[in-house]
């Protein structure tokens, strides 16, 4: 039985308004990291009070509309890996060992969002997921693909949601 217009409205205008909430919370994120973070000296963080309030803003909203945009991030994932995997075969000026642990980051995080996906979105994989958007920026000045610790942090947060879902006990 298929959907009616109207519910495919809805359900366009849900998906569009959730996109459009991701890539408009990017604003107060990167001006948050950049007052926070990548102004500080390295390994230290600067205590602005309006960059402190646009990076809880953007973790708020980034967390309240997660179970949307992770199609949208997960669709980006899939691009970047298929293009870091073409960009290793074909060959660029990125050292292939940098762009061979991109790939591997990419599609681990690929695989662990399809799972996200796949089961909908609890708090601790909206918070997981918030985390990664946070470690993806944390080292953006620098490069936004480039590897940094940062990028560990965020992949470690999507597997610990990961393996606490499938640990615990479901239907019982």
């Amino acid at each position: 039985m298929s959907r009616s217009v109207k519910d495919q409205v809805k359900s366009g205008l849900r998906l569009g308004g959730g996109v459009a909430v991701f890539l408009v919370t990017m604003a107060p994120l990167a001006d948050g990291l950049r007052r926070v973070v990548w102004a500080a000296p390295p390994h230290q963080l600067l205590w602005s009070s309006i960059g402190l309030a646009e990076i809880i803003v953007a973790a708020g909203l980034l967390i309240s509309t997660a179970q949307v945009w992770v199609h949208f991030f997960g669709g980006c994932m899939l691009v970047g890996t298929i293009k870091g995997v073409f960009a290793l075969m074909v060959g660029t000026s990125i050292p292939r060992l940098e762009l061979a642990w991109a790939v591997v980051i990419f599609s681990v995080t690929l695989v662990l969002m399809v799972a996200i996906i796949s089961r909908g979105t609890p708090l601790l994989d909206r918070i997981a997921l918030t985390v990664y958007v946070f470690s993806l920026g944390w080292s953006a000045d620098k490069g936004l693909f480039t590897p940094s610790p940062s990028l560990a942090v965020g992949l470690a947060a999507l597997l610990v949601s990961w393996c606490l879902y499938y640990w615990r006990p479901h239907g019982q």
